[in-house]
């Protein structure tokens, strides 16, 4: 058996009752990494553990997949010798952390949680999550990110990784948008760099404990476009019937006879009643564009 434990995200102050009964049951002790705060109380209490520090730092170029799998295969190594071991990760174990992930589908475990990042980088930047917060790893895809909703990426720990953060952010964000880097949220060494998009590869001080708050973008909210859009419905007196379907046909028709590469207004017209039509018909509840990306990806697979 495996005790997961949660460090917390700042030092040891911070350290829960049960953690502590844990820490101190004299069982091997394992830390994904030992650049916590909160590890003093190991020190100043001579209790012994053994980090996985060096399995990051072997290799820059390792993917978080790999290290991952290696930390996973060496814990279940050691639980094969000793019977039961705990296994001490920073925050919370169920705030974006894989390896407890793997584990759980690989062995028994018990999960005691801790303090996690979220709530010091919220507090850092001055943000309720009550509106909608997204959270992400570092190796995202461009299609997780969602402009409508705050987000905060985690495990930018190196240069390399905000550089690459920062051009994938490009690909949906304008490069002069404002975001705010986070260091040691929650410490007393904790700092906030308020930057552009383009200017993350241009941080030098990085470490583990690095993340990225990106403010939800007044550009892009399709609430926005949904008030507006519903305002043209009232005001065209317009309902999925058949004669809005033959009005937003011959538009369609229209559109299309004039469509070329390069003509990204036309484009947006057929994008635009593409998008009143999948309206008018969740209005009247017969789908919703939910509905429609489904469809759409059963064709495709």
């Amino acid at each position: 058996m495996i005790n997961v434990v949660g460090l917390g995200a700042t030092d040891e102050n911070d350290l829960t009752y049960k953690a502590l009964k844990i820490i101190n049951n004299g069982k091997k002790n394992f830390l994904r990494t030992d650049k916590l705060d909160a590890v003093n109380y190991f020190k100043d209490n001579n209790i012994s553990y053994s980090s996985f520090d060096y399995v990051y730092e072997e290799d820059e170029n390792k993917s978080f997949e790999d290290v991952y799998n290696e930390i996973v295969s060496s814990l279940l190594e050691e639980e094969n010798k000793w019977g039961e071991i705990n296994y001490f990760v920073p925050g919370n174990p169920f705030v974006a952390e894989k390896t407890v992930e793997l584990l759980r589908k690989n062995t028994k475990t018990t999960i005691t949680s801790g303090i996690s990042f979220i709530e010091p980088i919220l507090s850092a930047v001055g943000r309720d999550a009550v509106d909608g917060l997204l959270f992400l790893d570092y190796d995202f895809n461009i299609y997780d990110l969602n402009p409508d909703m705050d987000i905060i990426i985690t495990q930018i720990y190196n240069r390399r990784i905000a550089s690459d953060v920062s051009l994938k952010l490009q690909e949906i964000y304008p490069p002069q948008s404002d975001v705010t880097f986070i260091k040691d949220a929650g410490l007393k060494s904790q700092y906030l760099v308020n930057c552009k998009v383009f200017e993350l590869s241009r941080i030098e001080d990085i470490n583990h404990r690095c993340a990225l708050y990106i403010p939800r973008s007044e550009r892009f909210i399709y609430g926005q476009m949904k008030k507006a859009l519903l305002n043209f419905i009232d005001e065209t007196n317009l309902s999925y019937d058949k004669k809005s379907f033959e009005f937003i046909k011959d538009k369609a028709r229209d559109i299309i006879k004039n469509l070329d590469n390069n003509d990204d207004d036309t484009a947006f017209q057929f994008y635009f009643y593409a998008i009143l039509l999948s309206e008018l018909a969740n209005i009247e509840g017969y789908y919703n564009k939910y509905d429609i990306f489904e469809k759409i990806l059963e064709k495709m697979r």
